[in-house]
């Protein structure tokens, strides 16, 4: 039992000591040693907890982020729901739907940035001090992975007329469109505002896109 606690707390000393030099560093330029030393483990210790400086970086951030995909998922969860109610005969070319989602939508991403906030230290670590590991590119990940969500549910609106667009070859479009909004949010939470302040300006972001999101899907490639 003893040896069991005993490894439980190296195993912690290891990832609080990683997790505070990634972020005065970053994790490309920070050692093995310098955790070790951090941690007043040796390196013989480390290894039998981690394999890599990356499988420490790993479980730092693996559930972080699965808590934002949970997140994420309860969005289109919630939107899919949503569209399910609205009534296909009586959308009028479907504009007004188009328009009246997007615009209640625009609160969107504020129960993603309360977790970011609630979660600083992880998610300053894999935003802006993750060079040299497998997140160093993670806007380019998330992107990816919100364009193929985005573009699920934009094929499903196509199929029952509620947007104009073809969206059989806009895969590309979708991503640079995503990427754009996202890269904004990211220089946001960059600046470290305060909660609220990060809310509101994320929130301006989102409706001085709209217009251009909506004429998008309810501009078909005929009226170009």
């Amino acid at each position: 039992m003893k040896n069991m606690r005993d490894y439980q707390k190296t195993h912690q000393k290891l990832l609080n000591s990683g997790l505070k030099l990634f972020l005065a560093l970053n994790f490309e330029t920070t050692s093995v040693r310098q955790i070790c030393k951090s941690a007043d483990v040796t390196t013989g210790a480390f290894y039998k907890h981690f394999e890599t400086k990356d499988a420490l970086i790993d479980e730092l951030v693996a559930p972080y982020l699965m808590g934002l995909k949970d997140i994420y998922n309860q969005g289109v969860a919630h939107f899919q729901a949503f569209v399910h109610t609205v009534d296909i005969q009586a959308a009028d070319t479907n504009v007004d739907f188009v328009k009246v989602y997007w615009e209640k939508n625009s609160d969107e991403l504020e129960p993603i940035i309360t977790y970011m906030y609630q979660h600083a230290d992880i998610t300053k670590l894999i935003l802006f001090k993750s060079d040299g590991s497998q997140y160093e590119n993670i806007l380019e990940q998330i992107t990816h992975f919100s364009e193929m969500r985005v573009m699920e549910t934009l094929k499903w609106l196509q199929e029952k007329h509620l947007i104009k667009r073809d969206m059989q070859d806009q895969g590309e479009n979708i991503h640079l469109y995503i990427y754009a909004y996202l890269a904004t949010v990211f220089d946001i939470l960059m600046h470290e505002y305060t909660l609220e302040k990060t809310k509101r300006l994320i929130h301006e972001v989102y409706l001085f896109m709209m217009p251009s999101w909506i004429a998008y899907l309810l501009t078909s490639d005929v009226d170009i």
